[in-house]
């Protein structure tokens, strides 16, 4: 992850909590994160596949040298593959596609035309999912028969998609409970008085 802020800017040391994103490696003062362990749940989405027979998988979505979750999925989901034993050319990898429905559905148009021996895909986000899920479809591969697709993040929309979207959920409101924990207990850390200053008072 690559810090945002310019050069010459004063960061002032008020706790913060990144929510998804790791704070390891960033240069800034009382910095907390609370994220999904990205690369173990993408190992258990590819096993999925592999477990269900499938044998040439595609991963796609995601930038995984720009942004660090796509980096830990596509890590976890390559991980997962090679743990099989399974020739390095059966698997197929389509990183260049941000999380958004139009670039999900370009991967997996561009992955059938250059590679009609996928049998499975494993995108690193639902909104990608989804969008491959309407290019297979496109395509004249059927969904849940010759085509398997499973996503990531456990978007309500995927409930109401034929057929429903596997994925791998994440809980937001958990999220939101811990990094809220997590900024409270940072903050308290931070205003709580010196011992010096609680004999003054």
């Amino acid at each position: 992850m690559k810090q945002s802020w310019k050069p010459g800017t004063v960061l002032y040391p008020l706790p913060a909590v990144l929510v998804t994103s790791p704070a390891e490696g960033l240069d800034y003062p009382n910095l907390s994160s609370v994220t999904t362990d990205d690369f173990e749940a993408s190992v258990q989405a590819v096993r999925v596949l592999l477990e269900y027979g499938h044998r040439h998988i595609a991963i796609i979505g995601g930038r995984p040298s720009f942004s660090d979750v796509s980096g830990q999925r596509f890590a976890g989901g390559r991980a997962a593959f090679v743990q099989s034993g399974l020739p390095a050319e059966n698997l197929v990898e389509y990183g260049e596609a941000r999380f958004c429905y139009e670039e999900g559905y370009q991967a997996m148009h561009h992955v059938l035309e250059e590679h009609p021996e996928i049998t499975a895909a494993y995108a690193i986000a639902d909104v990608v999912a989804i969008g491959a899920m309407r290019a297979a479809q496109d395509a004249g591969r059927t969904v849940g028969k010759d085509l398997s697709i499973i996503g990531f993040d456990g978007l309500a929309l995927g409930e109401y998609l034929t057929p429903r979207l596997a994925t791998i959920g994440q809980s937001v409101e958990r999220l939101a409970r811990e990094a809220t924990g997590t900024l409270l207990d940072a903050c308290l850390l931070y205003t709580s008085p010196s011992p010096r200053d609680r004999t003054r008072s």
